[in-house]
Formats: structure tokens, sequence, C-alpha cells
């Protein structure tokens, strides 16, 4: 059977901007407004990552920040 690839498997350059856009408008939704640090951090979670370094964090906050 395949199972799904571990997000914390995958670097942050394969991490498409239209999937944490998409994540970001979810926690948007259901959470409502938040600093760029806290979104950055639910978005890693929602996608799977148990953690966030500087690589996912600068790929989450460029999309999180450009509108």
């Amino acid at each position: 059977f395949d199972e799904a690839p571990n997000p914390a498997c995958i670097g942050a350059e394969y991490l498409p901007p239209m999937e944490i856009a998409a994540a970001a408008a979810r926690i948007g939704t259901e959470s409502g407004q938040m600093t760029p640090e806290e979104m950055t951090r639910a978005i890693a979670r929602l996608l799977g990552f148990q953690r966030v370094g500087l690589e996912l964090s600068e790929a989450i906050l460029a999309v999180v920040t450009q509108g």
C-alpha cells in the first residue's frame, strides 16, 4: 500500500505556495486574525510539520506576508 510522504521529509522548497495560501485561508477563516509568526506555526502544523525551521518559516512567511 502507498503511504503519503512524511512532510518532515519534504524540503520547504517543494512546498507549493498555492498550498501554503490555501492553508492560510483555512486557518484565517477558522481562527481569525493572527500575527505572521502565529500563522506560520499554524500553517506548518496544518500541513503536517512538527517543527518550523528557518527554511520552512521563510517559505511560509513569503506567502503569508505577500497578501
